[in-house]
């Protein structure tokens, strides 16, 4: 039986594809569509807690600083609050201080509040301390030498003998 023209196989060989399949691209990009969305995140995260952790420590460092000034005063602080600005880093920072008594007298517990905001609502640090009533602020200037004894050259203890001649 020969055939007229046509070839005995009605197609020719498949040869092997040398490229991905559609679905197997489509996969592919959405392996690495998740993968890049899980990358950004947690690099959005990262940077997110750098910059508290910045901010953070610049407070922590108003509040020492703002106590620090309060304590070289050298002024017993009246109770109440008291508001202001400090400037640190290129920022101004908002501090509230509260200062209230203790059951000790002589003792003023201290809290400091630092905001990045005047009207924020949260603090970024607060910093509690306590301040001793200050001794003497104004020492004497002049204190008087001892008081000398005159010799009346009888009945006292004998002066050392020199040195050298024992």
């Amino acid at each position: 039986m020969k055939s007229r023209g046509h070839s005995v196989f009605a197609h020719p060989p498949r040869r092997p594809t040398a490229g991905f399949t559609l679905i197997e691209v489509l996969v592919a990009l959405a392996v690495v569509a998740i993968a890049l969305t899980a990358i950004l995140g947690s690099s959005g995260t990262t940077v997110s807690s750098i910059s508290h952790l910045r901010d953070s420590t610049l407070a922590q460092w108003v509040a020492e600083n703002r106590m620090a000034e309060l304590r070289l005063e050298g002024e017993w602080p009246s109770t109440g609050r008291n508001r202001g600005e400090s400037e640190m880093a290129g920022r101004e920072w908002h501090w509230e201080m509260t200062v209230e008594e203790t059951q000790d007298d002589d003792l003023r517990r201290i809290e400091i509040a630092i905001r990045t905001h005047r009207d924020a609502e949260r603090s970024v640090h607060t910093l509690v301390g306590f301040m001793g009533r200050p001794m003497m602020t104004n020492p004497p200037a002049f204190v008087p030498p001892p008081e000398e004894i005159p010799d009346d050259g009888g009945g006292g203890v004998p002066p050392p003998p020199p040195p050298g001649s024992l």
